[in-house]
């Protein structure tokens, strides 16, 4: 009987005693790229000096709104907006969260994912680091690396200069030029956001459009904000758009909102495609 066991043991060890075939040693898995790797791969991908697409007319508006938060809630508006406008068309708008200046997204791997890997008809791009005093000098490399990665995919860049701070009457032009230096570098539509709300201030400065801090945009001042997106993103004209009561503006503020965004861009055109 102990014979017997050893001799079938032998046998178990020898063909795994269940009449199949032993599995072929597997491959490895690669391992996965570390985000430095990644990184440097997908800005290696970037063409420069790309003719800026225009995604004005699509069935299928997909925005990726990359900002701090000056940018948080203006994309739910421009959703409003395109739909006030075209209902039968579809609107998907991406804000993340995390509040990255431009500098610091260049080298987020969450973001270059986000870029490349979804078919944005545009990319909006806020949060590029200035200095009011200009004093300071800060890089606007990754903002030019952003809008050729963008190019590179098909997708329309759009540069979002910041609203001048409350009593602030050179800030919206200063920011506005410091864009439009960015587009020089690799083309670019700058939207006039600054030179907009400068010209609501001057028409009636009572018109209250900061949050208390006096830096952040109300829900009125992101409506101005958004009438300017809608108009680039769209080319339809901001003036065109019927009253939305729900935006909470009265009809006569809104009215004069989308005159003045309108003629804004008439005067200074967007995008060159």
């Amino acid at each position: 009987m102990i014979k017997l066991y050893s001799f079938c043991l032998l046998i178990l060890i020898l063909t795994a005693c269940n009449g199949g075939e032993s599995a072929p040693p597997t491959e490895p898995e690669p391992s996965p790229k570390t985000d430095a790797t990644y990184i440097k791969e997908i800005l290696a991908s970037a063409q420069s000096d790309l003719p800026i697409p225009n995604n004005q007319v699509v069935d299928h508006y997909q925005i990726l709104l990359l900002g701090n938060s000056h940018s948080q809630g203006v994309g739910g508006i421009v959703e409003r907006l395109i739909k006030a406008r075209f209902p039968e068309k579809q609107v998907t708008i991406l804000t993340p969260l995390d509040g990255f200046f431009l500098s610091e997204r260049i080298s987020d791997r969450t973001t270059l994912e986000n870029l490349v890997n979804t078919p944005w008809t545009h990319v909006i791009l806020q949060a590029q680091k200035y200095s009011a005093s200009g004093l300071i000098s800060y890089s606007t490399d990754a903002a030019v690396s952003l809008i050729q990665l963008a190019k590179t995919q098909g997708s329309t860049p759009i540069l979002f200069p910041e609203h001048p701070r409350f009593n602030n009457n050179t800030e919206g032009l200063q920011v506005h030029l410091l864009h439009k230096e960015i587009a020089e570098q690799d083309s670019a539509c700058v939207a006039p956001i600054g030179l907009t709300w400068d010209a609501i201030i001057d028409l009636d400065s009572n018109i209250d459009m900061h949050q208390s801090d006096g830096n952040h945009a109300n829900s009125t001042g992101k409506l101005l904000t958004s009438l300017v997106l809608y108009q680039v993103i769209t080319g339809e004209s901001a003036d065109e758009l019927p009253y939305i009561g729900s935006f909470g503006v009265n009809e006569s503020t809104q009215n004069i909102f989308g005159q003045m965004a309108s003629l804004t861009l008439e005067k200074n055109p967007a995008c060159n495609y």
